[in-house]
């Protein structure tokens, strides 16, 4: 009696491990060309997820992150702790629009256009000099397909030739998003902004007005500049505070907690009090000073985080003055400045003679350690990179679009498309090694389709510019300066409240590129989500029960119709890369001799398609060289019984070939002698459980002596 089980776990770890795949052996492309068309039906046509659905309310780590370990929560106001609603991007493009107009002596016909969602995408990059915006990869790279003058569309040989290719150098691009040459759009207020530049821009162009791409970057950033600084954004926002703020009722809870779990907390914010006590109030309540240690108004981040030193001052917020005593510490429910507190306290404006900086002071003063303070901002320069590079404090971004695109990455649609875009990649390697013209056309033809694919991806996220977080294959220069810069991130800060105070946030292993990295896209085709459930299936257990466990939903026929295409896949995988057991073919030609001599049976819990196919590989007609054959769905006593009773023979001449620890014992209850065969495990396990002997293979065996020694017992 022969058992497969061997066969079938050399076959998944040979099958499915990257060096030794048939496909990448194989150098023809006739096969290669068929694998795609399976491939491609399985990628198109199934209904189960290419990976498992991300919460889109969950925290990223880039950086371990001890929770445990802070004893101070630090946080900004703006898009941190307080959420605005779109209305206030369009009131930010209809005023800067109208300072265009009405101070700049821009055409009146701008006064018509409207702020439009999805024009902008924060971390884009501004080529000044031609006006072009573009994204650009962490490596440096524009990505093409993603670069716009005004609202037309730059061709990559455009760009190629502007740029002598599409690499720009740290002195164009820059380290912290500015230079003469480039500007970063880094914040969430700046989506407005692109939105208005790629409008006037193309008013410019459709109506031949000749203009310098230079100044209209200038004076749009001048206008909404100018509605941020004159405060009349604030006074708008701070007292239409129902039309512009996201109510969130879980904002209180998650401070309350901290409080409760004796935590510092502290803001430092560039707005003046009086809006940030608008805004807190309509979140919070009227004592919403009670839930902070230290309140840090008109900061003028990053400037605060210089080196230098200014006093900070504390001000009345009921009686409007300021005190004139020095602050020796920063005491719980006061309020402090950084500025020339009248005119900040009145129109949110900075103080031109105030020097850099007073985080010196504010450190000194609390005795924090970098290590237990956590900030959490929006921005990734003005709120993270001096805290994290200069001072060591543990960095939170919010970032609202995170929620955005994992909700679209959770769709079918996206789905679909980067399970086929992922295969097609794959493919598209193995193509590579195989030389020829035709092999070059299938190239050519494949290249154009997962271009396609990628371009499907990004409209999914984007249509002009796709997600904020990657190119096709690499992170965008955003999300390289984020992850520098940023411990964690998250689209909600009281997306922490879903976290126990002493979780560890834990960054995710990535694979490098020289690392072999793990589901790989033939594997999520099988519908397994790891080698493991592979070998599982493979090592005899039934289809039905693969795919009733992983598709609970879904009808009998469609998981049939499922475990057919996961065979014939397999079979194609691995049907160039099975060899024989060596010794095999000379056993069965002396089988075949004397065949009237004995019984023949096989026992195996491989699945029927399995099991047919490797007797197939093997040349074996079940029909004519077995006697019987028993498939179980686990190997065990009961198998062996069964078979021994099929065949009708004493148990002293009875003797099988095991080559599994399991099969062993369940052969020495069934009192079969059996030979071990050292495929799948080792020598000494399986004489601990009962083998009369071992045998490497079926190489040099003496059937006779075996034969005489059954016919003794």
């Amino acid at each position: 009696m022969l058992n497969s089980r061997s066969h079938c776990y050399r076959l998944a770890s040979e099958a499915f491990s990257p060096p030794r795949r048939s496909i990448t052996q194989s150098r023809q492309l006739e096969d290669l060309k068929q694998l795609y068309e399976v491939l491609k039906h399985e990628s198109q046509s199934s209904t189960y997820p290419y990976s498992e659905k991300i919460n889109p309310n969950g925290i990223f780590a880039n950086n371990e992150l001890d929770l445990q370990k802070i004893k101070v929560y630090g946080f900004d106001f703006d898009y941190t702790l307080a959420r605005y609603k779109p209305t206030l991007h369009s009131l930010i493009y209809d005023n800067a629009k109208t300072f265009l107009v009405k101070n700049l002596r821009y055409p009146d016909a701008l006064m018509n256009f409207s702020y439009r969602p999805g024009m902008g995408a924060r971390g884009l990059h501004l080529d000044i000099k031609r006006g072009w915006l573009m994204k650009v990869d962490s490596y440096h790279n524009i990505q093409l397909g993603t670069v716009y003058h005004g609202m037309r569309a730059v061709s990559d040989e455009e760009v190629l030739a502007a740029h002598h290719g599409t690499k720009l150098t740290i002195d164009v691009v820059g380290y912290l998003g500015r230079t003469s040459n480039m500007f970063q759009f880094v914040d969430i207020f700046s989506i407005p902004e692109i939105t208005l530049l790629r409008d006037v821009t193309q008013y410019f162009i459709d109506n031949s007005i000749p203009f310098a791409t230079e100044y209209v970057h200038y004076d749009v950033q001048e206008a909404v500049s100018a509605f941020h600084k004159s405060g009349a954004m604030h006074r708008i926002v701070g007292n239409n505070v129902e039309t512009y703020f996201e109510e969130n009722a879980r904002l209180k809870t998650f401070l309350q907690r901290l409080r409760d779990a004796n935590k510092q907390i502290f803001i430092i914010t560039n707005s003046a009090y009086w809006y940030v006590n608008h805004g807190m109030s309509y979140l919070l309540g009227e004592n919403w000073q009670d839930f902070f240690d230290i309140i840090i108004c008109q900061a003028r981040k990053p400037s605060f985080f210089a080196e230098q030193k200014r006093p900070f001052r504390e001000i009345d917020v009921h009686k409007n003055s300021k005190s004139w005593a020095r602050v020796q510490k920063l005491e719980h429910g006061k309020v402090y400045v950084e500025v020339c507190w009248k005119i900040a306290f009145q129109w949110n404006l900075p103080c031109r003679f105030c020097s850099k900086g007073n985080l010196t002071n504010l450190i000194s003063m609390t005795n924090w350690q970098g290590n237990d303070v956590l900030y959490i901002g929006d921005h990734i320069y003005g709120d993270l990179a001096d805290l994290f590079l200069k001072y060591g404090w543990r960095t939170g971004a919010i970032l609202e679009e995170v929620e955005d695109e994992i909700n679209i990455m959770n769709s079918d649609a996206f789905q679909k498309t980067i399970r086929w875009l992922t295969v097609l990649q794959w493919l598209t390697n193995k193509l590579q090694v195989i030389p020829g013209p035709e092999a070059d056309l299938v190239m050519k033809n494949w290249l154009a389709e997962q271009d396609a694919e990628r371009a499907k991806s990004r409209d999914l996220l984007n249509p002009y510019f796709g997600s904020i977080f990657r190119t096709h294959t690499v992170p965008t220069y955003f999300h390289r300066r984020l992850a520098r810069f940023a411990d964690v991130y998250t689209s909600n800060v009281c997306n922490f409240l879903s976290y126990p105070l002493d979780y560890i946030f834990f960054p995710r292993r990535l694979a490098l590129p020289h690392e072999n990295v793990l589901p790989t896209p033939d594997l999520n085709l099988l519908l397994m989500k790891s080698i493991s459930l592979c070998v599982y299936v493979c090592a005899g257990r039934f289809n039905d029960d693969i795919t009733r466990a992983l598709l609970p939903d879904a009808s009998e026929d469609k998981r049939r119709e499922i475990d057919e295409r996961k065979d014939l896949l397999f079979h194609q995988l691995v049907k160039e890369n099975l060899q024989p057991t060596k010794g095999l073919p000379r056993i069965i030609a002396y089988i075949q001799e004397n065949r009237s001599k004995f019984k023949l049976g096989l026992a195996t819990n491989a699945i029927p398609s399995v099991t047919e196919f490797g007797l197939t590989f093997i040349k074996i007609d079940m029909k004519t060289f077995l006697d019987a054959i028993i498939i179980a769905k686990e190997l065990g006593i009961k198998m062996y019984l069964k078979l021994t009773r099929r065949l009708n023979v004493e148990k002293n001449t009875r003797i099988v070939f095991e080559d599994s620890a399991s099969g062993v014992r369940a052969a020495v209850v069934a009192e079969i002698k059996r030979i071990g065969v050292l495929t799948s495990a080792e020598k000494e396990t399986l004489e601990e459980y009962g083998t009369w002997r071992t045998v490497k293979n079926f190489e040099g065996m003496n059937w006779d002596e075996i034969f005489t020694a059954l016919t003794l017992c």
